[in-house]
């Protein structure tokens, strides 16, 4: 008896010296990823590894005021996305509910009151609508009467947002595969929100995809694309349960990091502006070290 106790002890220190001797733990390393030089390049990628793609279905994580010193994903989609798309796509479908479909029409009351809601500067509602002058493709806007922007509003005039998000999840879909329908033989890109494009969303978000159920219509012909700011990502409570945010360190100044979550899924962290150190990015005032865990 006594014996064995000895061996069991033996066997737990042999464990306990195992252990203690582990490597570093790498949260990059062990997050499976690929590194290119730049976005154009990393578009590229993607389109080689998707054929017979129908829809490309970007989406951004919004810009806030916070953020405001660093490239818009509008910005980067309108110069870097977009004319490498342009090559493989003749449709452009954007969220917006502009009610006369042109982009020189006053912003609505129920786009102003969003865009100070969820803290976006002024302007970024109305970056996407130059798209059109940077590419080829025919712009498709989504048709949202006055009569059904009022509907948006509570009785107190203030945005229901629930009721906004899904009525542009509707809206998306239902505009893309219209598109798709009178034009069989074209590819379109679809820019909007990350929310909405998403081919596995976690519940109770689920609802708010358009892309998940296109995906099932169009037979896997869906791609998801995902443009992340480190800087913006890093101070978004939205991305705080993303399986990629170990990787935002991982951004640097001459490279992006192309991310996988799953087939037909691509997450594309961009440069960053950050010079000092291309292994760390501002996360709320704090920097998040490469190695993060000893």
């Amino acid at each position: 008896m006594r014996a064995l106790l000895w061996a069991t002890v033996a066997s737990l220190a042999s464990l306990t010296a195992t252990a203690s001797g582990c490597r570093t733990y790498d949260p990059v390393a062990e997050t499976p990823h690929r590194t290119v030089r730049n976005l154009p390049e990393a578009i590229r990628l993607i389109l080689a590894e998707n054929s017979n793609t129908k829809v490309f279905a970007v989406g951004e994580y919004h810009p806030t005021k916070r953020s405001a010193n660093v490239p818009a994903p509008s910005t980067l989609f309108r110069t870097d996305v977009l004319p490498v798309l342009d090559l493989v796509a003749k449709h452009l479908v954007i969220e917006s509910w502009i009610d006369d479909g042109s982009w020189s029409a006053p912003v609505s009351a129920l786009a102003r009151q969003v865009t100070l809601a969820i803290d976006r500067p002024q302007n970024a509602a109305l970056m996407p609508a130059r798209a059109p002058a940077f590419s080829s493709m025919a712009l498709h806007l989504l048709q949202m009467t006055p009569i059904e922007q009022d509907s948006l509003l509570d009785r107190r005039g203030r945005v229901d947002f629930f009721r906004l998000l899904t009525t542009i999840t509707s809206k998306l879909g239902e505009t893309t595969l219209r598109t798709v329908e009178r034009f069989p033989t074209d590819a379109v890109v679809v820019y909007g929100g990350a929310l909405h494009n998403d081919l596995f969303p976690r519940w109770p978000f689920d609802i708010f995809s358009y892309a998940l159920p296109l995906q099932q219509k169009l037979h896997g012909n869906v791609v998801e694309i995902d443009l992340v700011v480190p800087e913006i990502a890093a101070n978004n409570p939205a991305t705080a349960n993303q399986p990629w945010l170990a990787l935002l360190p991982a951004a640097g100044p001459d490279h992006v990091v192309v991310y996988q979550p799953g087939p037909h899924s691509y997450v594309i962290i961009t440069q960053t502006t950050d010079p000092r150190n291309p292994a760390t990015i501002p996360l709320g005032g704090l920097r998040m070290p490469l190695k993060a865990f000893e």
